[in-house]
């Protein structure tokens, strides 16, 4: 009983004794958090110029905790606090390239993906050189007796990967550095062996590019058996044409070089069935004709043979069926458009789906002139017209557009467009006559005086005085009594002397105009100088480097030269001042505003 109660005092004690004590340490339960919003887990996409984007990190840990990286040396990546930059430089591939950002501590790992864009990739055979598009693909056609196979390209790839079927042992390909034009246009060669069969072969070919796998292009390569014939391309030898007539053109290819072929027309089609050749003999790839519009509601049927010069027995039969006429308001043209120019306006069109008419007739209407000009057009490959002498202070133009069939039925559906003109300007040449024209200084025993200026001959020429000084000891001069008011803008021109050594030609002359005409320097003002582009030869034209522009009306005016090609001249008249020329010549300038005022 006695050792019961000790027992339960013990106990108690310790109890007591350990619940009294604190702790000598904390325990820190905060949890470590690292997290990339859904938002930013987006795919990253550059485009080839590169770029940087920014994605959002949400952490309570210090920055050197985590990583931001990277699986390919051209994404970039840094972080700071609360973002990871991503980083991409110009791209100049044609695949898209990828790579993944990695943002992870410990456990914890965000992946987002990095694309940016590869440039447009191109590569296209072009529909030239016996090669043509057909409703099952890309046909390149060649005699049977080519040795190479041309392959017109369009692409900015380097196509370096050429793919020819193991059954194909005709056809070869050599490794070969491409060189495309400004326009991405190239060839590629093929090496291919005479086809000494009678059979056509055919090889499909697959090009491809190093820079760009996924863009393959594939053409077959049609060869024609042996012999002395003609083979229509696009493998129909019958051509149907619409009641309005058309050119025809049917390609072929020759299976061994002939010395052409003789192409003649059935007697029964020859008046409306022309051929486009220089006699009756073919060459080349083509034979082209002009079937006449049908104007009778009967259809028509003829032929056109095609016969080897070398072997009369091997011919080529093409059958043209035009439809009969129909009598309904034919489609008028499309895609209608107007381009101004300098004093003239461009009016051009499409043809429809559906060419049925036999003219086009388009109609200028200006309301501020109160104007009206018509044009017809009955060329149907003749896609625009242009308006001469149109004028930007007009305002705007408008042109009706309407077609007609081969009876005058007219379309019911004219189109209206409307359209403005660039500044309209002219160059006119005055009538210069001798009686006009005065000197200070004429050598008359040298040239043909004033009359050889303007006598339309550059064998003749004028000469200023040389033996002696002028009248009035005044710079050698002509002087002119136009009988009327220039126009405020002008300017000379003339032919240098047909003979001598060419020191005698203007480099520069002042130019002065007078209201009176009086001999008294008081009543001429100087209008300003005209520099020259010098004759490159003997006779032929100095050309005015700029106009003379006035700021009133001058009857009368004064070519005063100031330099000649060897020298500059001295402000007098002194008789090693002179200078010849063999034809003188005055251009008035009209432009909008002399237009206006002369209206």
């Amino acid at each position: 009983m006695k050792l019961s109660f000790m027992a339960i005092v013990l106990g108690v004690g310790a109890l007591a004794g350990f619940t009294a004590c604190s702790p000598d340490y904390e325990t820190d339960f905060t949890r470590s958090v690292l997290e990339v919003p859904h938002s930013s887990q987006a795919t990253i996409v550059f485009p080839l110029a590169g770029g940087q984007h920014e994605i959002e990190v949400e952490s309570n840990l210090p920055v050197s905790d985590w990583t931001a990286t990277a699986n390919a040396d051209w994404c970039e990546v840094s972080k700071t606090d609360g973002k990871v930059n991503v980083t991409a430089g110009a791209y100049d591939g044609y695949t898209k390239r990828q790579a993944v950002v990695t943002v992870a501590y410990g456990h914890q790992a965000y992946d987002i993906l990095v694309i940016q864009m590869g440039k447009e990739a191109n590569l296209d055979i072009l529909e030239e050189g016996g090669f043509f598009k057909r409703k099952t693909g890309m046909f390149g056609y060649i005699s049977g007796g080519a040795t190479e196979c041309i392959v017109p390209m369009l692409t900015n790839l380097n196509v370096d990967h050429v793919q020819i079927p193991d059954t194909c042992n005709w056809v070869h390909y050599t490794p070969q550095t491409l060189t495309a034009d400004e326009n991405n246009r190239t060839n590629l060669k093929l090496d291919v062996d005479k086809n000494t069969t009678n059979q056509r072969r055919y090889c499909t070919v697959i090009l491809q590019s190093s820079s760009n796998y996924d863009l393959p292009c594939q053409f077959v390569i049609v060869q024609e058996k042996i012999g002395y014939t003609v083979v229509p391309l696009y493998g129909k030898d019958e051509y149907t044409v619409e009641d309005g007539g058309d050119k025809l053109l049917v390609h072929f290819t020759e299976e061994i070089p002939s010395n052409g072929y003789t192409a003649e027309v059935s007697a029964d089609a020859q008046a409306w069935l022309t051929l486009e050749t220089s006699g009756t003999t073919v060459y080349g790839g083509e034979v082209a004709a002009v079937v006449a519009p049908n104007e009778v509601q009967t259809p028509r049927t003829g032929t056109i043979t095609l016969t080897s010069r070398n072997d009369p027995s091997k011919q080529l039969v093409l059958t043209v069926k035009q439809k009969q006429f129909v009598p309904v308001p034919p489609f008028n043209v499309v895609d209608l458009k107007t381009t101004a120019g300098n004093g003239n306006i461009t009016v051009s069109w499409q043809k429809p789906e559906k060419v049925n008419y036999a003219k086009v007739v388009v109609t200028c209407h200006n309301a501020m002139l109160n104007t009206t000009e018509t044009k017809t057009i009955t060329n149907k490959d003749q896609l625009s017209v242009v308006f001469n002498n149109t004028y930007q202070f007009a305002g705007n133009y408008e042109f009706t557009v309407k077609t007609y069939g081969l009876t005058g039925l007219e379309t019911n559906e004219p189109k209206t467009i409307t359209g403005v003109s660039l500044p309209w300007s002219e160059k006119v040449e005055f009538n210069l006559t001798a009686g006009m024209i005065t000197s200070n200084a004429v050598q008359t025993d040298d040239g043909g005086g004033i009359p050889a200026l303007v006598d339309k001959n550059v064998n003749t020429y004028f000469h200023s005085l040389w033996g002696s000084n002028s009248d009035d000891n005044k710079p050698h001069r002509l002087q002119f009594n136009l009988g009327r008011t220039i126009a405020r803008t002008f300017y000379f021109d003339y032919d240098g002397r047909n003979g001598g050594n060419g020191n005698g030609d203007i480099k520069s002359v002042k130019i002065y105009g007078s209201q009176s005409g009086v001999p008294n320097d008081a009543a001429w003002e100087l209008l300003g100088t005209i520099d020259y582009d010098l004759p490159a030869g003997r006779g032929q034209r100095a050309t005015a480097k700029s106009y003379i522009t006035a700021s009133k009306d001058y009857e009368f005016l004064r070519f005063v030269p100031a330099s000649r090609r060897d020298r500059v001249f001295s402000n007098d008249g002194s008789s090693s001042n002179w200078w010849n020329m063999g034809e003188l010549h005055l251009y008035e300038v009209h432009d909008e505003a002399w237009k206006q005022a002369h209206m």
